[in-house]
């Protein structure tokens, strides 16, 4: 089973179009069908063994080719789910906010009952104070 991996197509492009190659020369060059350079430049899937043959053709690291984000091989059908629906910054970005809010509104919520509390507690002092007969009512 070979490995599929991501190649940057725009620079292997650029790169054959810098040396005048047809995509044809590069895939005989390469040691590649025709084909297989043409699926590479349009959608950039490769085998490992077709990275190494462009690179080798371009005379540079595989790395090179390699696009700024590929992702790590996955281990386990969870991991594969994650590396296909990552969650985009924003979306989290977007939950830590309501979350924030969500724990804002019940710190004010819980302000407002204590406050509440508190002015029926000293209520029921001040009466207790003015006529200890009314504190029994009062509290009761």
């Amino acid at each position: 089973m070979a490995v599929e991996m991501k190649v940057d197509t725009k620079l292997i492009k650029a790169l054959r179009e810098e040396r005048a190659w047809s995509q044809e020369h590069l895939a005989s060059v390469a040691g590649l069908s025709a084909r297989t350079v043409q699926r590479l430049e349009a959608d950039g899937n490769a085998s490992l063994e077709s990275k190494m043959a462009i690179a080798a053709a371009f005379g540079m690291e595989p790395a090179r080719l390699t696009p700024t984000l590929e992702p790590m091989p996955a281990i386990g059908p969870s991991a594969e789910a994650t590396l296909k629906h990552p969650q985009p910054p924003l979306e989290i970005a977007r939950i830590a906010l309501w979350v924030a809010i969500l724990l804002m509104l019940m710190v004010m919520a819980g302000y407002r009952v204590g406050a509440d509390l508190a002015n029926r507690d000293n209520r029921i002092a001040d009466k207790c104070a003015a006529s200890p007969s009314a504190c029994k009512t009062a509290a009761g």
